[in-house]
């Protein structure tokens, strides 16, 4: 019989718009693939959008939708409704209490602030106990009863408490596996670093309490896994990054180099484009005028002040990857801070294009063949040689091009995990033993 496996999230992956969606959803069509009997588990809203994309995707979820299941506990009393309420409230709906809690907060304060972030350091954030909801609790829990699965594979640590309501006498016949994306209490940690607020807010502890709920720990890439190894050395921990299609598109027909970027409305890529903008794009455009050119792609788009754009194009969210790499000849990764593995570089090198980017953007794959910047100096000088040397672009694309067919296919990414879920009801050791 083929193995069964609920997969648990509360992301909207199906929406292939930013690199969280990207990488879950192809793990989706990889499991798939593999003749898993695959269940997934939603844990959030739907809208009407989101219905047509799953129609049109052929994806079936099992979720829990807000307010239809309140109707047995209209007798409770007023003191139990609020603490149910809260128990059953979205996390968006906590998060608009919550900013509007501190927004008035700063009005009483007089310091004229009205944002999210406290004046003194602080930031207003959501802990892992936000993120629980019972109505979608009560339903994952139904859900594990009915099909018995042979593997929980559970997307993020704010998902943790799933697996908390899970049969205590089914517990022990289930692999319970985290796929971690990022370590978050170091995310959290550089995010606040750079003056912005982190979408959960954990510490390594509070976060080693969460992963040790489970048998087996997912790392998004090598040098997480290390770190993970030593968070919790009792647990297997396994590598699984990002696959990609490697896909050689035709190269532009003008004299123009131009420069790419693609990438959502998140802080990281905000700071590092805004940056760029102001201290690098400047200097080459005054130095090579009509000769280089930049786009940008992508939900940051919306987010960039105008004074900066004055000279570079902005497409917004395109639908089509293809046409964003036939059209642009190097690619810039100029986030200097974040976690995880950025998707956005791994799709660079599996498009055959350089990728110029920073310690950060080159996170996990090190050992590429792309350039690391550590300042904007480095930049200047390094996309300055490429713009005179243009010939010097055709090897380093032939080098990621081979980079990525050895490192990005499914067998290279997955084989990890799909040996981990072929024997899931084998005893689970510990590292150690294994």
């Amino acid at each position: 019989m083929p193995t069964t496996l609920i997969l648990a999230t509360d992301n909207r992956f199906w929406r292939l718009k930013i690199g969280s969606h990207k990488r879950i959803y192809s793990l989706y069509t990889f499991l798939m693939s593999e003749g898993i009997s695959l269940k997934v588990f939603y844990a959030g809203t739907l809208y009407p959008e989101d219905r047509a994309m799953l129609t049109s995707l052929k994806i079936q979820l099992t979720h829990y939708e807000n307010g239809k299941h309140l109707v047995p506990f209209l007798s409770l009393k007023k003191y139990q409704l609020i603490k149910l309420a809260k128990r059953f409230m979205p996390i968006y709906v906590k998060n608009i209490i919550k900013s509007l809690f501190i927004y008035f907060a700063n009005i009483c304060r007089n310091d004229g602030s009205t944002n999210n972030n406290d004046s003194d350091g602080l930031f207003i954030e959501n802990t892992s106990d936000d993120f629980y909801n019972e109505g979608s609790a009560l339903v994952f829990r139904h859900l594990v009863r009915s099909i018995k699965p042979d593997v929980v594979l559970v997307e993020y640590v704010r998902m943790s408490y799933l697996i908390d309501v899970i049969d205590k006498n089914i517990q022990h016949s289930i692999l319970k596996i985290i796929d971690t994306m990022d370590i978050m209490y170091k995310r959290k940690q550089l995010f606040n670093e750079m003056g912005h607020a982190h979408d959960i807010c954990l510490s390594m502890d509070q976060e080693i309490a969460l992963l040790s709920k489970f048998d087996a720990v997912i790392a998004i890439q090598e040098h997480e896994a290390n770190l993970l190894r030593e968070m919790v050395p009792q647990k297997k921990v396994i590598t699984a990054g990002h696959p990609h299609k490697v896909t050689i598109p035709p190269t532009s027909d003008t004299n123009t180099i131009s420069l790419g970027f693609v990438g959502s409305d998140m802080d990281s890529n905000i700071d590092g484009v805004v940056c760029f903008l102001k201290e690098v794009w400047p200097v080459l455009k005054t130095k090579y005028i009509d000769k280089i050119a930049f786009n940008i792609y992508g939900g940051v788009c919306k987010k960039l002040p105008t004074e900066v754009l004055t000279t570079v194009t902005c497409h917004g969210f395109v639908e089509e990857l293809n046409s964003v790499y036939k059209h642009n000849d190097i690619m810039v990764n100029p986030v200097s801070y974040g976690g995880g593995l950025k998707i956005k570089s791994v799709e660079a090198l599996c498009f055959g294009k350089v990728l110029v980017t920073t310690p950060s953007g080159a996170e996990g794959i090190e050992a590429a063949p792309l350039r690391i910047c550590s300042s904007s100096a480095d930049f200047i000088n390094t996309l300055s040689y490429f713009i005179e040397s243009p010939e010097s672009l055709f090897s380093l694309s032939e080098d990621a091009v081979e980079f990525a067919k050895i490192n990005y296919t499914d067998k290279a990414v997955y084989s990890d995990l799909l040996e981990l879920i072929s024997f899931p009801r084998q005893p689970h050791l510990s590292p150690a033993l294994q």
